[in-house]
């Protein structure tokens, strides 16, 4: 709908996952607060494992979109590769 709507946030995305998009930008910057870095250091202690905890955070939220084909059509290949 957002995207339909032609609205600011749907541009700042680019039209894609924009929903998505902005739950992981607002979730990560109240997860970078001060006062929650004692819980990332629970997370992780390496850059690495701080790069992959991003990542991992962002590719669950983004298998979340059941509207983008693109996505929706990766998923299947892998699903069906794995079984």
């Amino acid at each position: 709908q957002l995207v339909k709507e032609k609205t600011h946030i749907a541009q700042q995305y680019n039209n894609k996952s924009v929903a998505e998009q902005n739950s992981l930008d607002l979730s990560w910057d109240l997860l970078m607060e001060p006062m929650y870095a004692d819980f990332r250091a629970c997370i992780y202690e390496t850059d690495e494992e701080f790069c992959r905890f991003r990542q991992l955070m962002v590719n669950m939220v983004l298998a979340t979109d059941i509207m983008d084909k693109e996505l929706g059509a990766l998923r299947k290949g892998r699903w069906e590769k794995a079984f």
